[in-house]
């Protein structure tokens, strides 16, 4: 595992930039990996989808991007946003952690 300098702060890109295994990661930090299925709540409400389907279809036609990272933002961020107006969460994008 690459040196992780404590005095530094990162984000979860910086760690992940560093080519380290995830089960290692976990590791360094004194967490184990374990695969299991979970058992999550379940939304109660209405939830209609194909609004996001159709708004996916219409504009990903229009994305012209080399960058994998791009055209995953852009499927991902409808359906993010829609959880968001469902759920009321916070949702943070990115933010540091710093090693201890």
């Amino acid at each position: 595992m690459p040196t992780i300098n404590q005095n530094e702060l990162y984000s979860f890109r910086k760690y992940f930039d560093q080519k380290v295994d995830a089960i290692d990661l976990a590791a360094y930090f004194g967490y184990r990996y374990r695969k299991q299925r979970l058992n999550l709540p379940q939304y109660q409400g209405d939830l209609v989808v194909q609004d996001i389907i159709d708004s996916i279809n219409r504009i990903l036609p229009q994305v012209v991007s080399s960058n994998e990272q791009t055209k995953r933002e852009m499927l991902v961020s409808p359906v993010m946003r829609r959880v968001l107006e469902l759920t009321s969460a916070l949702l943070r994008i990115e933010y540091g952690i710093q090693t201890w």
